[in-house]
């Protein structure tokens, strides 16, 4: 057997031989000729090519490519982009983490190829963090992010008005008087401001 220049010298026939790689990623080319007892062979070494293996111990690269800072409708679309020189790339999957959460798999089906995008639903209101894990042909996996490190592409999500009521005004008044009010977001975006609105007695509300 002849792999890549390299001579193993005469075996022992068998079904299959045991053959560590040469270092560094790339195609290998493996030769070999049979014997058999009559010292006829079945081709000269180095004739035919009995195999061809590209090794392919390097990870695949993904990103995301943009979102928007504040979306307000679901699905979130997440665009992304990946590549691997050698195997190619056979899988990429989304995680996320919301704030103050832990990373976890979307649960999207997993994508293929070297572009696409994911349509992504968050549960509720709040800040998101999205990161792609490429696997290439040959089983590489780019690290999965695990705990509660923010990281990636992030985003607002907001997709649920703010509450507001009014809880303290005087039953009387004689001139200018204080308006009381409690106002919330929620896990939103925050309050931008808040407007009063008024009417007398049963006229239009201004």
């Amino acid at each position: 057997l002849y792999f890549n220049g390299e001579y193993s010298g005469h075996q022992p026939y068998s079904p299959s031989y045991p053959w560590t790689l040469s270092a560094g990623d790339g195609t290998k080319t493996l030769y070999g000729g049979f014997q058999n007892h009559a010292s006829m062979w079945s081709h000269y070494l180095e004739g035919d090519c009995l195999a061809t293996i590209i090794l392919d111990q390097t990870e695949p690269q993904s990103s995301i490519s943009s979102v928007p800072d504040l979306v307000t409708s679901a699905p979130v679309s997440i665009p992304w982009t990946a590549s691997d020189s050698l195997s190619g790339v056979s899988a990429v999957e989304l995680y996320v983490l919301q704030e103050g959460g832990t990373w976890s798999n979307s649960g999207l089906a997993p994508q293929s190829g070297t572009s696409g995008t994911f349509q992504y639903a968050p549960p509720t209101d709040g800040r998101y963090y999205a990161q792609t894990v490429a696997t290439d042909g040959a089983g590489n996996q780019e690290p999965v992010p695990s705990g509660s490190v923010p990281g990636g592409q992030d985003f607002m999500y907001d997709a649920n008005p703010p509450a507001s009521e009014v809880d303290g005004c005087p039953a009387q008044a004689n001139g200018t008087f204080s308006v009381h009010y409690a106002a919330s977001d929620g896990t939103g975006s925050g309050l931008n401001f808040v407007n009063l609105w008024y009417r007398k007695d049963a006229g239009s509300w201004a």
